[in-house]
């Protein structure tokens, strides 16, 4: 929260929206929601799991 507080308030963003120069903006926006995304992906992965390996990337068929 304080960070995303330091990003728009007293960070890159503020100041860009006041002067309305909106060049890189996206950064701000899809960064933290990537990282998000990719942070759970990457937790999935590597938290243990009752089953082997070898079970869980097996296809079935």
């Amino acid at each position: 929260m304080t960070i995303m507080l330091n990003v728009f308030v007293g960070g890159s963003l503020g100041p860009a929206i006041v002067k309305w120069r909106f060049k890189g903006i996206w950064a701000y926006i899809f960064g933290p929601i990537i990282g998000t995304v990719t942070g759970g992906f990457v937790y999935k992965l590597l938290t243990p799991t009752e089953k082997s390996f070898s079970e869980i990337v097996k296809r079935s068929g």
